[in-house]
């Protein structure tokens, strides 16, 4: 019985480290104030390095977008417009006098349905992480986070960024 849990034991170990990722990496070089696009899948960083030039140090964005074009610029999220539609019943009173002054009251269910419109809406993102790098330092982040769309970048000034991450 020992020796059948030990060889279960070890298959369970065997099938988890056979499944386990690789991690990848991706650097870049910034420019002052924009925006770049690391990844257009998705991804789960583990690690950010981010070294600066002896100029000044730098604030790093980290979005879930993959889109650079108008209206994104990598920092928003836009609606279309779409339509709202419900059903539910209710029960409608009415009461009345008639000619003669009797009250009469009726108790009657009703279906209501509406349609609302929501107007599309371009709406800012909330940075995924920001790092702040002082002048000439190396700094290294261990981060656990997942971006769906892929990751976007936007830097306060020039600096060397290296992502460490999984699919």
């Amino acid at each position: 019985m020992k020796k059948l849990i030990t060889l279960i034991g070890l298959g369970f170990t065997l099938s988890f480290t056979s499944n386990a990722q690789q991690l990848q990496a991706i650097s870049t070089n910034t420019v002052d104030f924009r925006c770049y696009t690391l990844l257009t899948t998705a991804a789960d960083v583990k690690q950010v390095v981010v070294s600066t030039a002896a100029a000044g140090g730098v604030n790093v964005q980290m979005f879930d977008n993959a889109l650079l074009t108008a209206p994104y610029y990598g920092t928003n999220i836009t609606n279309g417009i779409y339509v709202s539609r419900g059903t539910y019943t209710t029960n409608v009173n009415m009461s009345w006098t008639n000619f003669d002054g009797a009250i009469s009251t009726f108790t009657n269910t009703g279906i209501v349905t509406y349609n609302i419109t929501n107007a599309g809406a371009t709406n800012v993102l909330a940075p995924r992480a920001v790092f702040v790098q002082a002048a000439n330092t190396v700094g290294t982040y261990n981060t656990d986070i997942t971006f769906t769309r892929g990751i976007t970048l936007w830097v306060s000034t020039n600096a060397s960024i290296v992502l460490y991450y999984t699919r």
